[in-house]
C-alpha cells in the first residue's frame, strides 16, 4: 500500500496541506479567521466534526458541518499568531471517522506606511496577557527615501533562556531580553521588520515605540591629500542636517585596524590632521554627520598616503647617506616612500650599499622591496656592493608592505663624474723580454679618472692578466720572459668613479724574440728555439742576425734540429736569409761565404717538436797563397822558402807544405806557424829519394790553393875520407828493404899524400834487377852498384876484395830501380901504403 504524505508550514501567512491517501484538508490564514476547506472526493457522508485545537495552549473547539458543506471559517481574534490544528471527521450511518488533518497559522502581521514624524506603538495583540509559545508575528514598516526610524523600548518581558528560544528580531538583529537591547535604537533604513518567535516557554507583553524620522547623511565630496607630515581633509555639508549637529571624522591606519575618531562642529568644512613618525604610510579618511537622534554612516573610504617624498641635489663628487625612517631599527609596515636625487649633466649617480635588509619574497614581485630605477631588490635579490647608473638623476621607491621584519637599507649617493673616453695614443715599445706600454690620457674628462685597466692574452689558448694602474700612470712594462717571440693581444680602458670607458681597439705586439750578435773572428754564438728543453713555445715569430767582421765568413753547425714537419715547411719553420725554410729534422754544418745571416723561425698553433740548437761561428775567408816559392836539398833534409800572399794575409793560420816520396803516393804534411818564411823538411829517413814538393796558406774553413814548389831529390852520399882506419858505406837503410828510385852517390879519397892506395872490400851485395831504372836508363838493370865506373847489375855477390893501384880517390854510386826491391850492399874501405920502385 503507497501512502503518500505532504506537510507544509507557513509561519506568518499560508496554508498547510495534509494528504492522508484521497483526503485533503486546506487551510487559509485570512485576517482574524481561518477557513478550512476539504475534498469529500465523491464520498456519500451525511455529516462533517471539525474540531481545532490551538497549539500551544490548552483551548479546544468544536464545529458540526452539514453533510452538503465543504469549507468553515474559524476566528482567531484571541490567538493571533498562533499555530491551529484541525481534524475533520466524517459521519457515515452513525460511524464517526477521521477524514483528515490540516494546520494552519492565525494572522498576526501588521504593516505601516509612514511618514517623517509618524510614531507608532509595536505591540503583541492582547498586549496584557501572556504570549503563548509557538506565536509567530510581523510587523513591517515602510517609509520614504529620506526616512529612518527611531526604536524605544517601552516594555520588553520576553522570557529569557540560556537557547534564546523566545526572542524578537529587528531587521534580522536577534534579541531575548532586555541586556540585550539598548533603551533606543536607529534603524539607518527607509523600511524595516520586526519580527516575534516564541517557542515553547511562554513569555510576557513587549512594547516597542518606533518613531519615523528624517535620514541623516554624511557629507559629500570628501577629499584628502597629504603634502608633508599633515593629512588636509575637505568636505561639502549634507543636503540635509538638523541646526546642531557635529561631523566625526575618522583616521584609520590602513589595512590595520587602529583607528582615530576626531569631533568637529557642524559649521566645518576641512581639517588638519599633523602626524609624526607616519611618513610614506597609507590612511583612510571617513566622515559622518551626527545629531542629537541620529548618526550618518560614515562616507566612501578616501585613501591617503601621508608624504614621503624626497629630492636633493647632490653636488659633483660629493656624497649623501640615505636610509629608511627607523634605520637602524626595524621599519614600519606599510611604509611608501619615493626618494629622487640628482647632479650636474657631466655627472653621474653612484650608490655605496652598507646595508640593505628587507624581507622579501617571489624574488621581490610584491612588497616589501626597494625599487632603484624601475629594478626592484630585497633578500630574494640582493644589489651588488656598487650600484651605478648612467644617469645624472636616480629615483628609489621604497615598499615595507605589511611586513614589519628587517631594518631597511643605509646606502650612500656619491655624484661621480661619467665614464671618461678611452686612453689615447696607445702604442707599444719591444725590448729584450719585455714589453713596454705607453699611452696619453683620454680626451674626455681626463682630470676624473680615477684608474686605468690592462688586459691582454696570448692567442690561442694561453690566458692572460688585467692589471689596474693608478690613474698617474702612462706606462707599464710586462716581463715576457718564457713567453718569446708570443703575440700579444692588449687592449685599455680609462674609469672614473662613475664607470669604466670602453676598451682601446686591439693592440697586436710580438714579444722580442731573438737578438742582433757581432762575432769578431773566431768568436761564436749560439741560438736556441724559444720555450722548454722539451717543446718550443706555439704561436711565435722569432728573429736573429748574426754580423761578423767584413770578409769573414760564418759558420753554422746544426747540433740538434727538430721541427714540426710539413709539405714546403708551410707550418714551423726556419728561414736563413731568404733561403728555403728549413723544418722536421736537419743534421750538419754549412759554411756562408759571407758576413752576415739572418734566422727567422716561426711556429703555428699546434704540434711543437724539441726545436733547435744552433751554433754560429765567425770565421776568415779562404787566404791567398804564398808567393816566390823555392827550395834546396841538405844532408838532412828540403829547405822550403816563401814569402806571404800578398792578400788576406792577415787571414792565415799557417802554412801547410805537402810533399810526396818517390812514387808511393802518400802525401805528407808539414804545418808551420803563420809567421814563418822557411821550413825543412825532416827527410833522414827518406835519403837519395826524389820529393814533390807543395804549399798553401792555412784559413780558418779553408785553405788556399796549393803552390807547387817542384820536384828535388834528398841528399843520399857525401864525401868520404879514409885515413888509417877502415871506413864501411852500406845502402840507405841497410838492412831493411830499400826503397824504389834511390839515388846515391860518394866520393872516396884518402887523407895520406904519398904512397898510398883505396882498397875496397865487397862484404855483401844484393842487387834484384827488376825493370829499369828512370833514373840511368842507359844502364840496362834495374839496381846496380858502381865503383870506380865498373857496374854491378844485379845478383848476390859473395865477399871479395878489389885495390885500386895508385888510385888515391873514386866514386861509389848506388841506385835502386822503380820497382820496390831489396837490393843492399855493404862495403868495407881501406888504404895502404905500396912501395915505390926508383929506377
Amino acid at each position: 500500500m503507497n501512502t503518500k504524505i505532504y506537510f507544509f508550514i507557513v509561519l506568518c501567512v499560508g496554508f498547510v496541506v495534509i494528504d492522508f491517501a484521497k483526503a485533503k484538508i486546506q487551510v487559509t490564514t485570512l485576517p482574524a479567521q481561518l477557513q478550512i476547506e476539504w475534498d469529500p472526493s465523491n464520498i456519500s457522508v451525511q455529516s462533517w466534526d471539525l474540531t481545532y485545537d490551538v497549539m500551544g495552549t490548552e483551548y479546544h473547539g468544536v464545529l458540526d458541518v452539514i453533510g452538503t458543506s465543504f469549507s468553515v471559517n474559524v476566528s482567531t481574534d484571541q490567538y493571533p499568531g498562533s499555530l491551529y490544528k484541525v481534524s475533520v471527521y466524517q459521519v457515515v450511518n452513525g460511524t464517526r471517522q477521521l477524514y483528515g488533518i490540516g494546520y494552519g497559522r492565525a494572522n498576526c502581521s501588521t504593516s505601516f506606511h509612514t511618514v517623517i514624524g509618524d510614531t507608532n506603538s509595536l505591540r503583541f495583540p492582547g498586549y496584557s496577557r501572556v504570549i503563548p509559545s509557538g506565536v509567530v508575528c510581523t510587523w513591517n514598516f515602510v517609509g520614504t527615501v529620506d526616512t529612518w526610524y527611531r526604536i524605544q523600548v517601552s516594555d520588553f518581558n520576553i522570557k529569557m533562556n540560556e537557547s534564546c528560544g523566545d526572542y524578537v528580531t529587528v531587521n534580522d538583529g536577534s534579541f531575548c531580553n532586555t541586556s540585550m537591547w539598548i533603551s533606543s535604537k536607529i534603524i539607518t533604513n527607509s523600511s524595516f521588520s520586526v519580527k516575534l518567535f516564541t517557542k515553547s516557554s511562554k513569555g510576557g507583553p513587549f512594547e516597542f515605540i518606533v518613531t519615523a524620522v528624517h535620514r541623516l547623511y554624511a557629507p559629500t565630496n570628501v577629499t584628502a591629500y597629504a603634502p608633508d607630515d599633515v593629512i588636509n581633509v575637505t568636505w561639502e555639508p549634507p543636503s540635509y542636517h538638523p541646526e546642531n549637529f557635529t561631523y566625526t571624522l575618522r583616521l584609520a591606519h590602513y589595512p590595520f585596524t587602529s583607528f582615530l575618531d576626531m569631533t568637529l562642529e557642524g559649521n566645518a568644512t576641512s581639517y588638519s590632521i599633523l602626524l609624526t613618525s607616519h611618513f610614506g604610510q597609507n590612511f583612510t579618511v571617513q566622515i559622518r554627520s551626527v545629531s542629537a537622534d541620529v548618526t550618518s554612516d560614515f562616507g566612501t573610504p578616501i585613501f591617503v598616503r601621508t608624504s614621503c617624498k624626497k629630492d636633493y641635489f647632490i653636488k659633483e663628487t660629493q656624497q649623501l647617506f640615505v636610509t629608511s625612517e627607523q634605520f637602524p631599527n626595524n621599519y614600519l609596515p606599510d611604509v611608501h616612500c619615493t626618494f629622487t636625487f640628482k647632479t650636474n649633466d657631466e655627472f653621474i649617480l653612484r650608490i655605496l650599499t652598507h646595508t640593505l635588509d628587507i624581507s622579501g619574497s617571489s624574488f621581490c614581485r610584491v612588497p616589501p622591496f626597494l625599487e632603484i630605477n624601475g629594478e626592484r631588490f630585497c633578500s630574494d635579490h640582493l644589489p651588488s656592493p656598487i650600484i651605478v647608473h648612467n644617469t645624472s638623476m636616480l629615483e628609489m621607491i621604497f615598499d615595507s608592505g605589511l611586513n614589519t621584519r628587517g631594518v631597511g637599507f643605509n646606502f650612500s649617493i656619491q655624484s661621480v663624474a661619467q665614464q671618461p673616453s678611452p686612453p689615447q695614443n696607445v702604442h707599444a715599445t719591444v725590448e729584450q723580454d719585455e714589453i713596454r706600454i705607453s699611452w696619453a690620457p683620454p680626451a674626455h674628462r681626463q682630470a676624473y679618472v680615477s684608474l686605468y685597466t690592462v688586459q691582454y692574452v696570448l692567442p690561442p689558448h694561453t690566458p692572460g692578466a688585467t692589471m689596474v694602474l693608478t690613474q698617474e700612470s702612462r706606462n707599464f712594462t710586462i716581463d715576457t720572459h718564457g713567453y718569446s717571440g708570443r703575440l700579444y693581444v692588449f687592449r685599455m680602458s680609462a674609469s672614473t668613479d662613475g664607470g669604466q670607458s670602453a676598451f682601446t681597439a686591439p693592440l697586436y705586439v710580438r714579444a722580442s724574440c731573438g737578438n742582433q750578435f757581432r762575432l769578431e773572428r773566431h768568436q761564436e754564438v749560439i741560438i736556441l728555439s724559444p720555450g722548454s728543453t722539451s717543446a718550443y713555445s706555439p704561436a711565435v715569430v722569432c728573429n736573429w742576425s748574426v754580423v761578423a767582421p767584413p770578409n769573414n765568413w760564418l759558420k753554422l753547425i746544426m747540433q740538434e734540429f727538430h721541427l714540426e714537419d710539413s709539405v714546403n715547411c708551410t707550418k714551423d719553420s726556419l728561414s736563413i736569409s731568404g733561403q728555403e725554410p728549413l723544418c722536421g729534422n736537419q743534421t750538419g754544418s754549412y759554411i756562408f761565404r759571407r758576413n752576415s745571416l739572418d734566422f727567422r723561425f716561426t711556429s703555428d698553433y699546434d704540434i711543437e717538436r724539441r726545436g733547435f740548437h744552433l751554433v754560429i761561428i765567425s770565421e776568415g775567408p779562404t787566404p791567398g797563397a804564398p808567393e816566390n816559392v823555392s827550395m834546396q836539398t841538405t844532408q838532412y833534409g828540403i829547405v822550403v822558402q816563401w814569402r806571404p800572399p800578398p792578400f788576406r794575409t792577415e787571414f792565415v793560420n799557417g802554412y801547410a807544405i805537402i810533399y810526396v816520396i818517390g812514387n808511393d803516393g802518400s802525401n805528407h804534411t808539414d804545418r808551420v806557424i803563420p809567421k814563418a818564411h822557411y821550413h825543412v823538411i825532416d827527410m833522414t829517413s827518406f835519403t837519395g829519394r826524389m820529393v814533390n814538393v807543395w804549399i798553401r796558406s792555412i784559413g780558418d774553413v779553408e785553405d788556399s790553393v796549393a803552390v807547387p814548389v817542384g820536384k828535388i831529390r834528398t841528399f843520399c852520399g857525401g864525401v868520404v875520407e879514409i885515413g888509417l882506419e877502415p871506413v864501411y858505406i852500406s845502402s840507405p837503410g841497410y838492412g831493411k828493404a830499400t826503397p824504389a828510385g834511390i839515388l846515391c852517390d860518394w866520393s872516396i879519397r884518402t887523407t895520406h899524400v904519398h904512397n898510398t892506395t883505396l882498397r875496397f872490400a865487397l862484404i855483401s851485395l844484393e842487387l834484384i834487377n827488376v825493370g829499369s831504372s828512370s833514373l840511368a836508363p842507359e844502364i840496362s838493370c834495374g839496381s846496380y852498384l858502381r865503383i870506380d865506373n865498373v857496374t854491378r847489375c844485379a845478383g848476390i855477390g859473395e865477399a871479395e876484395e878489389m885495390e885500386l893501384t895508385q888510385h888515391r880517390e873514386t866514386t861509389l854510386t848506388f841506385q835502386t830501380g822503380d820497382a820496390d826491391v831489396e837490393s843492399r850492399f855493404l862495403i868495407r874501405l881501406e888504404t895502404y901504403e905500396y912501395s915505390v920502385i926508383s929506377g
